[in-house]
């Protein structure tokens, strides 16, 4: 967690408050955060998120927790460096 610079969620209920001390923001601002990597955390909504990270050009950093490797959720992203 020490490399998690944000959550990311589509819930606008939760974009503007933090979780363990990050920022939970949109998944429109995937593309200003210049990730190393996204973890996808989502297990419902999986291929929903891989699908929407691979239309805006970022898929190839995904990790899915619950599906296959390297296929894009937008849960966490680790700052570029």
């Amino acid at each position: 967690l020490d490399e998690c610079v944000a959550f990311v969620d589509g819930n606008r209920d939760l974009q503007g408050h933090s979780y363990f001390g990050r920022p939970v923001l949109s998944p429109l601002c995937l593309g200003k955060l210049a990730p190393d990597r996204i973890v996808i955390s989502a297990r419902e909504a999986e291929a929903e998120i891989a699908t929407f990270l691979d239309s805006i050009g970022i898929g190839g950093l995904a990790v899915r927790l619950y599906g296959e490797v390297n296929g894009p959720s937008l849960v966490t992203a680790g700052a570029r460096q």
